[in-house]
């Protein structure tokens, strides 16, 4: 079998690879190499999970390392991914899709927390579930070790303006981090879930946020006391 270096399509595979670092024959704006089956291209493994990239490894029924002849003066290289089957294809396509959207997301996570400042440690964590007394920030249910339920949430979103040290940092669960993601604040998080709780649940809830936060404060100001101290 040859290596599908067709530049047949090749604007539309090119913006995919460069924007994303993956195209797919599945999806309307690529062509299938003839009587190769169905493709994915990657442009390296870093865009991808190691279990995803493993898993196209495994499923795909011939792969190969190929360059794109994209200019006179310039190539990319990239791997291939041939698949017989449609549905095996599609559904790799899907997963390839998700992993490096996360892969991404996780990238911008990362460039934002080290513009925002701050860290943290997981005796902070310890310290702020026995401040918390084992309950979610948010909703006051009980948080779980074992299996883990909760994660740690970002009060002020990074996306906002919030920084990683200790007194922006809560415990929540994982349900709810989920929801508030990086684009609610924790006011309209509480908000959020008295519709179903009612306006009573609120302000009881709000009152043990208030307790949470003061003591939070406290273990901040300790803990960057501490870490000033260290070489």
């Amino acid at each position: 079998m040859s290596n599908y270096t067709s530049i047949e399509n090749l604007d539309g595979r090119l913006i995919a690879l460069r924007q994303y670092g993956h195209d797919s024959s599945v999806w309307q704006y690529s062509n299938s190499p003839e009587n190769s089956g169905h493709l994915i291209e990657i442009v390296s493994p870093c865009y991808v999970s190691r279990p995803c990239w493993d898993q196209l490894i495994e499923c795909s029924d011939y792969s190969c390392k190929v360059k794109l002849e994209i200019s006179e003066n310039g190539s990319l290289e990239i791997f291939q991914f041939f698949f017989q089957s449609l549905e095996v294809a599609k559904n790799m396509a899907l997963k390839v899709q998700g992993s490096a959207r996360n892969k991404r997301k996780d990238l911008v996570r990362g460039l934002r927390l080290a513009e925002a400042g701050g860290f943290h440690t997981s005796e902070v964590i310890e310290q702020l579930f026995l401040i918390q007394q084992g309950m979610c920030y948010y909703s006051g249910e009980q948080l779980s070790k074992s299996p883990k339920n909760y994660a740690v949430d970002h009060i002020q979103p990074i996306f906002d303006g919030g920084s990683d040290w200790p007194i922006n940092l809560a415990l929540v669960l994982n349900r709810i981090n989920t929801w508030k993601g990086g684009h609610f604040t924790s006011l309209e998080t509480l908000k959020w879930l008295s519709q179903s709780k009612g306006k009573a649940w609120l302000t009881s809830q709000r009152e043990f946020c208030k307790v949470v936060d003061k003591k939070r404060a406290k273990l901040d100001k300790e803990f960057r006391e501490k870490h000033k101290k260290l070489p």
